[in-house]
């Protein structure tokens, strides 16, 4: 398990010395900042099964997300891939609305590693990146203890970064 949990940081590490971040204005960061809130309250959510919560939240993070889309200017590569990813928060948001129990967590696995890859490619502030390597989800979350919200039974969780 230790060997597991170093290969993850070493990993990150290299990954992020690799691959530099792109920095966005202050304007595009101060809406990933709201974005990214609502994906660690949508964590707290999901975690917890409070599926109210969780409908309230994916309506949200569509709306943060099409605002954050809304003025970016789609000039550069670092742009049209920050796009994308915005584009596909939004669209397994909306899906994800629309189902329940395991289907549900199985979409909101993809809304979680794309809002996390946010913040690995783009300097949007520093995040607490958890990983579980049994289900490879990843995620970000407020606390320090691991909580994996598509698997919360699965007690798996490292912190990444």
């Amino acid at each position: 398990m230790v060997l597991t949990y170093l290969s993850v940081i070493f990993l990150s590490s290299l990954s992020n010395a690799i691959i530099r971040k792109v920095p966005v204005d202050n304007n595009i960061y101060k809406y990933i900042e709201k974005l990214v809130e609502h994906s660690k309250d949508l964590h707290e959510a999901s975690y917890k099964r409070e599926n109210q919560e969780i409908t309230k939240l994916l309506t949200e993070l569509i709306k943060q997300s099409q605002k954050t889309q809304d003025i970016i200017v789609n000039d550069n590569v670092g742009a049209q891939h920050m796009l994308e990813l915005l584009k596909a928060v939004s669209a397994n948001c909306e899906k994800a609305r629309g189902l329940k129990n395991q289907e549900q967590r199985d979409v909101l696995r993809s809304v979680f590693e794309k809002l996390t890859r946010i913040t690995q490619r783009y300097y949007v502030g520093n995040y607490r990146t958890f990983y579980c390597q049994k289900t490879k989800d990843l995620w970000i979350q407020r606390s320090w203890i691991g909580k994996n919200p598509i698997n919360p039974k699965s007690r798996c969780g490292v912190l990444a970064n």
